[in-house]
């Protein structure tokens, strides 16, 4: 790929598209923020708890998306082809995914499986139109490394997905996908963005994307543009 100018890019990042992008990142990492101040001393209780609540499980095979097969985002999946998904099986494969649900088969747990290493995703519902996800890393300690938040509308179609992975404990990488809803059309700002508090680094890569869908949801066609060049219209 072909490096931005240094000039062309401080440019833009004094645009007024970009500084919007940047207010919706900033929010969203404070979101996400508040989230592993809130839990991260609850691994114990979570432990507990869950264990009494899982009924039955399913299976999902290796993915590098994040929950696998059910990821709530859509964009990352509409980037890439669907054989990098994961898909749902009947039985258990190591490397994939172990899904665990209750009784009413609301999934609750995601357990990222490869070898002997097992990284524990906790699921719930903080109200009924919001839903957040903790995973604890074996590899960091059972420190969390990532957390999602997903919103839904009364019509139970997302409004809002958020990513965050950590690394000592502040949220450095961001996935961000925001909707908004016109008849059979939805409209996306897409953000994906990386911070690094200690030098200063702060990147942020914005896409603004139409999606044309059937009845149920179904994406049917894809229409999307950089924020930083939107004369250069991607359609799938």
């Amino acid at each position: 790929m072909e490096r931005i100018p240094e000039e062309a890019l401080r440019e833009y990042e004094a645009c007024e598209s970009y500084q919007k992008l940047k207010i919706l990142r900033n929010e969203c990492r404070e979101i996400l923020q508040g989230y592993y101040s809130k839990y991260k001393d609850k691994l114990s209780y979570f432990k507990e708890e869950f264990a009494k609540k899982v009924d039955h499980e399913r299976y999902g095979t290796e993915s590098i998306l994040s929950r696998g097969r059910l990821c709530p985002g859509n964009i990352e999946k509409l980037r890439m082809s669907k054989i990098k998904w994961g898909r749902l099986v009947k039985e258990y494969i190591n490397p994939g995914y172990v899904y665990g649900y209750d009784k009413e088969d609301n999934l609750i747990i995601s357990d990222m499986v490869r070898g002997e290493i097992r990284n524990r995703e906790y699921i719930f519902w903080t109200d009924p139109y919001t839903q957040v996800g903790l995973r604890y890393e074996e590899l960091w300690g059972l420190e969390c490394g990532t957390i999602s938040k997903v919103c839904y509308n009364e019509q139970r179609k997302i409004r809002s997905y958020m990513f965050g992975q950590l690394d000592h404990g502040k949220i450095t990488s961001i996935v961000m996908e925001e909707y908004k809803y016109e008849g059979n059309k939805a409209f996306v700002t897409f953000i994906d963005s990386f911070i690094d508090d200690e030098d200063g680094f702060d990147y942020i890569e914005g896409e603004h994307i139409v999606l044309l869908l059937d009845e149920q949801g179904t994406v049917l066609k894809y229409k999307a543009y950089m924020d930083m060049t939107p004369e250069e219209v991607i359609e799938k």
